[in-house]
């Protein structure tokens, strides 16, 4: 009898408190619920499932006996009152409403619940002595800004998704996405948006065209959020939405450092003739990579070793005839490949020698799986199996892992489907160069 077993049944109320199945978790617990545990539940699953407080079930409660001061049983840190006034999906009138019934039946109120009404700017004093007057339309947006804003610093700091039904609500009422987040102080609620890179693009993209589509703000008037946003259009799929945001004029600079990032950012080949052209329409080949924000327009060239020797040295001679500069960091990029970045920009890149052809597919191959390995991302067989087909030898020390073999760091990497391992070990080891009983680890 779960009754007799306070640490259980406490658990058990956790999940009871805010479920859509209370009556088998009552079944369950066999314990009488009193009204102050139905009270709980009713105020946590307004904030737990998003929506609306029941203000007569909320009344009958407290009229049988239910203690408006008690914690809440989901939110265990909280008092009730506490829970309603961080509710802020609700309309300021209901929030009120619901805090002025707790109050009038008993809650008390401190530091945290007072900070809370400070917010809607509501005097805990005086809510249960007087009526709460009609929300005055010149505030409205202020307090859609303040619900705005809770939204997007929970949803940046839990690294959750989006409640897009949530925003729109905020943004009909006239929330100021342009105003200051109270959580960041130093960024705008649109920066903050901007900065989740754990969203999906087609969310991202969404909300960007739900909070820009009234015409009162124009990206191009904000640096910080501007470059935030091509950060994420320079290795867009959807760069004509990202643009019609922007309203922009995005120049041969900005679209030469889209071409290279996307390299990158894909796997995919580089176009040369692309890449001459913007040079040539004025595009600074010196500039930094939009999306790789540390590093030169040179230096992502030459770390794509998706890419073969030639494509590499050819864009990186390119880049170089055209003004880029570099300096350690793309020299130890370059030298991997044996190239010579002082000469490229004068000389014909001779064609790749055939008994160079393995080394350089060595390196290609250690590159991807170090990273598949550090990232714990998927493996790109087309990618590998490219390498395989150059003579990449997969017994050579990875330069990243030095005192593994590329096989052992691949068999090491525990976050890959079987079926993702097996392919790839079969595609490494089918040429019978290798034997797995020779190589103990």
């Amino acid at each position: 009898n779960l009754a007799e077993h306070g640490q259980e049944l406490n658990q058990a109320l956790w999940h009871w408190s805010v479920s859509h199945e209370q009556g088998r978790w009552g079944a369950l617990m066999k314990v009488s619920l009193n009204a102050t545990w139905k009270l709980s539940s009713l105020v946590d699953k307004v904030q737990k499932h998003v929506q609306d407080i029941d203000m007569s079930a909320m009344k009958t409660l407290l009229e049988e006996g239910a203690n408006a001061d008690s914690k809440s049983l989901h939110f265990t840190n909280a008092s009730l009152l506490q829970v309603v006034l961080t509710s802020l999906h609700l309309s300021r009138e209901a929030m009120a409403a619901a805090a002025a019934c707790l109050i009038e039946h008993g809650a008390q109120f401190g530091q945290d619940e007072t900070q809370a009404a400070e917010r809607w700017q509501l005097k805990l004093e005086s809510l249960g002595n007087q009526e709460m007057p009609e929300e005055q339309n010149e505030h409205r947006a202020l307090y859609a800004t303040y619900g705005l804003d809770h939204q997007i610093a929970r949803m940046f700091s839990q690294k959750s998704a989006l409640d897009m039904r949530l925003l729109k609500g905020h943004v009909e009422k006239g929330a100021d996405v342009m105003a200051k987040s109270m959580t960041y102080r130093q960024d705008s609620l649109l920066l903050v948006l901007l900065n989740s890179k754990h969203l999906r693009e087609q969310d991202m993209l969404e909300a960007m065209e739900s909070l820009m589509g009234d015409d009162r703000h124009n990206l191009a008037e904000h640096g910080q959020e501007l470059n935030q946003a091509l950060w994420h259009w320079s290795v867009s799929h959807e760069q004509g939405r990202w643009g019609a945001l922007m309203k922009v004029s995005l120049n041969a600079t900005w679209k030469l450092s889209s071409l290279v990032d996307k390299v990158q950012k894909h796997v995919q080949d580089i176009d040369m003739s692309a890449m001459k052209t913007l040079l040539e329409e004025g595009a600074n080949a010196d500039s930094k990579s939009l999306h790789f924000t540390n590093a030169s327009l040179l230096q992502v060239v030459l770390t794509s070793l998706h890419l073969s020797r030639e494509a590499m040295a050819a864009a990186a001679a390119c880049l170089i005839e055209h003004g880029a500069q570099f300096g350690q960091d793309e020299t130890q990029a370059a030298e991997r490949w044996q190239l010579k970045l002082e000469s490229l920009g004068n000389q014909e890149m001779p064609e790749e020698q055939n008994e160079h052809r393995a080394l350089y597919a060595t390196y290609g191959l250690d590159h991807q799986i170090a990273r598949m390995f550090s990232q714990k991302s998927a493996l790109d067989m087309r990618l590998l199996k490219g390498h395989v087909e150059k003579g990449a030898d997969v017994m050579a020390k990875s330069m990243t892992y030095r005192q593994d073999s590329l096989l052992l760091v691949l068999l090491n990497s525990k976050h890959l489907r079987e079926q993702d391992m097996l392919e790839a070990m079969e595609s490494l080891m089918g040429d019978d160069r290798h034997n797995l009983a020779e190589h103990g680890q």
